[in-house]
């Protein structure tokens, strides 16, 4: 096990009050302690302030981060990034909760791969049923290619969610990387794409412990989704281009070193 190596965790909260008893507990009761825990809470007028402040009462590794008015996830995330401590970070969403060994599960990847990027599967919670995604796959380090694609893909164990993933902070740090405000669909997707674009080593790492719990009311359940479309179809031009951009540059780059090797 890696020593000494912090782990900053990210939670974003908005009105969310019966689920944060929860995810607090699991978080404060992680395997792995060497935490730094960032609440952002975007603007809740429900007792989620309350809660979170107790939180951070009973925790000296919590940090309270109140905004007001209410920005958005993305800009929710951005401004926890600009408090994190730790050498990774992992997103957590407010209203889903997570084993005891999630974060140990994501430090014993990076320890076993010296990756950039660890992913691993995950649980969705429908009603009382849980589904394993990615059930009974094996490690493995993946290609920039292979992991992209999976991020993209519709389906699939990786894609683009953020709290089934932890990164280097020195990666976002050192390019600047920031969730798009402008976004409220896949954006965390975008994010992830702009990160693997800077990324060398990718691994997955099949511990199946954050359960993303479906729950109707939420944006992706509502109709609401239906207006998002076109921040859909943003998002996803995006990510298109950002990825069409990497491969030309990387082609003169290859070229040239083809070239060399000629002599």
């Amino acid at each position: 096990m890696i020593v000494g190596q912090l782990v900053s965790v990210i939670a974003t909260v908005h009105n969310l009050e019966q689920y944060l008893p929860r995810l607090l507990t699991a978080l404060r009761h992680q395997s792995y302690q060497d935490l730094d825990i960032i609440l952002v809470d975007d603007g809740s007028h429900d007792q989620s302030p309350v809660i979170l402040a107790r939180a951070a009462t009973q925790d000296q590794r919590i940090r309270l981060l109140p905004l007001t008015p209410a920005g958005g996830v993305a800009a929710a995330r951005n401004a926890g990034l600009e408090l994190v401590k730790g050498d990774y970070v992992i997103f957590v969403d407010g209203d889903d909760w997570m084993g005891r060994d999630y974060v140990r599960h994501f430090v014993e990847g990076i320890e076993a791969s010296d990756a950039d990027v660890v992913a691993n599967p995950y649980i969705v919670q429908r009603g009382g049923a849980e589904t394993v995604v990615g059930e009974g796959q094996l490690p493995r380090l993946m290609t920039q290619d292979e992991f992209m694609a999976a991020v993209v893909a519709p389906t699939g164990a990786i894609r683009g969610y953020l709290w089934n993933k932890m990164f280097r902070r020195q990666i976002i740090t050192a390019h600047n990387l920031q969730f798009d405000e402008d976004l409220d669909a896949m954006e965390d997707e975008l994010f992830t794409v702009r990160y693997a674009i800077h990324a060398e080593r990718f691994y997955f790492g099949a511990h199946p412990d954050y359960r993303y719990g479906v729950r109707s009311g939420s944006l992706t359940t509502s109709n609401d989704t239906l207006s998002l479309l076109g921040q859909q179809l943003t998002a996803v031009r995006a990510i298109n281009r950002t990825i069409a951009d990497a491969r030309a540059r990387e082609r003169p780059t290859w070229r040239t070193r083809r070239l060399l090797e000629k002599g």
